[in-house]
């Protein structure tokens, strides 16, 4: 059996990677910007949901434009240590965003994204594949993040890091993993 070349998994699956609507231009713009200001946020939160906010999340986008001096805080640290990252994620992030492992670590990788990559269920299942050969669905996938939280995402993050050792580019990377999670779980779509 011919062993996978990881730098071709990549480059093959993020080819299948659908921007929708909301094109990556919009999420590079953001993390462009060196401090952030009301209404900076909000095509990337846009982009993230897929589709406009509901009131519910907006009242999230809210929240964390009252916490943006902190926010902006942490994301000028050069590589919080794990101290920090655990103190922003329990005082900001848990306060900020009441529940949701997914949303949580999006503003943490808003702030370092090549230190503290995105998760969502799309993602996670191509981990699990990696990790166990035996893929979750996407209603398990959901449920383990959001039993488990930073116990989930932890190992998640070491693996995807090493990933992007062999690519150097977190997006792309990112990209892909969606794009085999979503085949993971729907083959018939591709």
């Amino acid at each position: 059996m011919k062993k996978l070349d990881i730098k071709d998994f990549i480059y093959f699956w993020g080819k299948y990677y659908n921007e929708g609507r909301y094109p990556d231009k919009i999420y590079f713009d953001c993390l462009k910007k060196k401090h952030w200001q009301i209404g900076d946020l909000d095509r990337i939160f846009e982009w993230k949901n897929g589709s406009r906010l509901s009131q519910k999340k907006q009242k999230v986008l809210n929240k964390v434009y009252d916490n943006l001096e902190t926010i902006n805080t942490f994301r000028g640290l050069k590589r919080p240590s794990d101290e920090e990252f655990n103190d922003f994620y329990k005082k900001v992030c848990c306060s900020v965003i009441s529940s949701g492992l997914v949303w949580r670590i999006f503003l943490v990788h808003l702030t370092h994204p090549e230190d503290y990559p995105m998760v969502d269920k799309f993602t996670f299942i191509a981990y699990n594949f990696f990790s166990n050969k035996n893929p979750y669905s996407k209603k398990e996938a959901d449920e383990y993040l959001r039993k488990n939280e930073l116990i989930a995402y932890l190992p998640f993050r070491k693996f995807f890091l090493e990933l992007n050792k062999r690519i150097n580019n977190y997006r792309v990377v990112d990209r892909a993993l969606m794009a085999f999670g979503q085949f993971l779980n729907n083959p018939q779509k591709f």
